[in-house]
């Protein structure tokens, strides 16, 4: 109990008291008179405790009201955050899922791709004399010649076609640029050129590499 509450109920009681001792003072000299006099003041202390008690019940209930409206609100609100999240969730599996399937479809188009330079990178070894297929460009054999994964003896071979394959697009080119576009040295194209040449894949003039089968 508070010290306002303290002195509240002070006088309560104080003026209840007085009020009972008033009346008893004031009724007749008889035991049933002086009950009857004391009982109203009695009666309106108990009145007014059981006001009391209810009004402190009804603002506690009150309370209470106030705070389950605001828990059931917060609760809606994270409802709605959670929805939100949802939602969201959703939307990042959509785009993982499209995202996957892109990657797939790269990874097939480069699968394929690989292939095709196999193929063709076949074809033309087995036939080391004849011009290369005019399907695999030069851009194609410099991504082969640059893949890690083959043997020193396919990329040399690798190499050899692709000198053909230049040579054949550029018969007039310096030699400089045909190595550097096998990645190789120059002493090494010349001497690939002297081999091509006693094979007859190719022949040097004073003009530059003419491959055989290439028109003059």
């Amino acid at each position: 109990m508070g010290e306002r509450a303290l002195y509240q109920w002070s006088l309560v009681v104080l003026f209840t008291g007085a009020s009972i001792a008033f009346n008893i003072a004031h009724a007749p000299e008889n035991l049933l008179a002086r009950v009857v006099g004391a009982t109203p003041p009695v009666a309106l202390a108990l009145a007014f405790e059981l006001l009391m008690g209810q009004l402190k019940s009804e603002v506690k209930r009150g309370r209470a009201v106030k705070s389950l409206a605001k828990l059931e609100e917060q609760g809606r609100r994270l409802e709605r955050k959670l929805e939100q999240m949802r939602n969201a969730k959703g939307r990042l599996e959509e785009q993982r899922h499209e995202l996957e399937e892109d990657l797939e479809d790269l990874e097939r188009k480069l699968e394929e791709r690989h292939q095709k330079l196999e193929r063709g990178l076949e074809r033309n070894l087995e036939e080391p004399g004849q011009k290369l297929e005019q399907s695999l460009e030069l851009g194609q054999i410099q991504d082969l010649l640059n893949q890690a994964n083959l043997s020193r003896r396919e990329k040399a071979e690798l190499a050899t076609q692709a000198l053909l394959k230049f040579y054949d697009e550029k018969p007039e080119a310096p030699q400089a640029e045909a190595a550097e576009f096998v990645n190789r040295s120059p002493s090494w194209v010349s001497k690939t050129l002297a081999e091509l040449e006693e094979t007859g894949a190719v022949k040097r003039n004073g003009g530059g590499v003419l491959v055989s089968g290439r028109e003059a």
